[in-house]
């Protein structure tokens, strides 16, 4: 018998990034745990009809829009003795065809990969990330969640893994009875000491020349809360704090950053923002994260499940500032302090609570120790993915 888990777009570009991540390491600790598993990715084009990510077996196959689509994924699961298929729920394009597969005895198992939005905060974010940008978000928050639930639940969509425990609640107000709806966190990797000191990280230490540094991680987007970083890193500097800001900015396709490298050469306290224009190797990150005072995450729109990264900095014992409420605000809160979306004033306050305050800096870094223990890993995640199919 084989576990299926099928995801759209997968690639060796974007497998670090969520959900795929979450994809290739349940699928690799089914592997680990003696059962035969098989990633299928949707996609438009099959290039590459079968390869391996992290000993994960993957398959590109044609996304299933129609009859014939899903005759041809039928093919697939007899071919690949599939039993069970992990499917990711679209609340606006559900897919509830798949469940015909269900004739011929797959079971269906239904994951959520996306998040819950507020309208308040899609249009607080919309000045910054323009309105085309902003449509997905306002259709998501917007949708009248009562009614795909109910449709939803008539065809039969159940069980629902959700990703953070928030997602689960508002699953449940909109009308999912509670025993259907499950939640599994995304897991935790565990750290590995990198041996000695990366040339990268040397470079970046003499031009810190001792001083504390805030990070940033991630693409340089405007979702991401740049803009908010840099001003309120300006305004911190006003009141001469003795500190640096360092942006690893992963080196995504398509992203136009002449407009940040000129906004950021116009700062006051260019000399303190040292940024690397490219991805960093994960060994990179980790000394930069062990090495920094605290982390600055304040999303726009901040996404209901936990980011990866939120996760990763309270695995290295440091303090988060980001932005709530929801899943990664109520997660985040725990070992750091929650700011408003697009409010630079409340983050450079924050960020100077952090740096003047040595009580609460020793408290939150102490905070996120203890929520990195109690976080599941990534095979206890794919256990309890296992278990979510066994009971349904």
């Amino acid at each position: 018998m084989t576990i299926a888990i099928y995801t759209s777009d997968l690639s060796e570009d974007n497998g670090h990034l969520m959900p795929w991540r979450t994809v290739l390491e349940v699928a690799a600790h089914f592997i680990r745990l003696r059962q035969n598993a098989i990633v299928l990715s949707g996609c438009q084009n099959q290039n590459t009809p079968c390869w391996q990510k992290n000993g994960v077996p993957i398959k590109s196959i044609q996304k299933p829009y129609n009859r014939a689509g899903f005759k041809k994924l039928a093919d697939i699961c007899r071919s690949e003795n599939i039993k069970v298929m992990y499917w990711p729920l679209d609340w606006k394009i559900p897919q509830t065809s798949v469940l015909q597969l269900e004739n011929v005895g797959l079971r269906i198992i239904w994951y959520v990969p996306g998040a819950y939005y507020h309208f308040s905060h899609v249009l607080k974010a919309i000045p910054y990330i323009g309105l085309a940008a902003a449509i997905p978000y306002l259709a998501q928050a917007l949708m009248p969640k009562r009614y795909y639930v109910r449709k939803l639940m008539k065809n039969g969509v159940r069980p629902l893994i959700m990703m953070s425990e928030y997602s689960r609640t508002m699953t449940i107000k909109a009308g999912y009875p509670e025993k259907y709806v499950f939640y599994i966190p995304p897991g935790k990797t565990p750290l590995i000491t990198p041996q000695g000191e990366s040339s990268l990280f040397k470079k970046i230490k003499e031009k810190l020349a001792g001083k504390p540094y805030f990070l940033f991680f991630g693409p340089p987007q405007a979702i991401r809360g740049i803009v908010q970083i840099l001003d309120a890193f300006e305004e911190i500097t006003l009141n001469n704090a003795e500190v640096c800001l360092v942006c690893l900015f992963r080196g995504d396709k398509d992203l136009d950053t002449k407009l940040l490298r000129e906004r950021i050469q116009k700062m006051n306290s260019r000399n303190k923002v040292i940024c690397i224009w490219e991805s960093v190797k994960k060994d990179d990150l980790d000394i930069f994260l062990r090495k920094c005072y605290a982390v600055l995450k304040p999303f726009l729109l901040v996404p209901s499940e936990i980011p990866l990264a939120v996760i990763e900095t309270a695995g290295h014992s440091k303090p988060v500032i980001s932005t709530g409420p929801d899943g990664t605000g109520i997660f985040a809160a725990q070992f750091g302090i929650i700011v408003p979306p697009a409010n630079s004033k409340a983050l450079a306050e924050a960020m100077l609570k952090l740096l003047n305050d040595k009580h609460l800096y020793t408290i939150k870094c102490n905070a996120a120790a203890q929520v990195s223990a109690d976080h599941p890993t990534w095979e206890a995640v794919a256990n309890q993915w296992l278990r979510i199919a066994a009971l349904h």
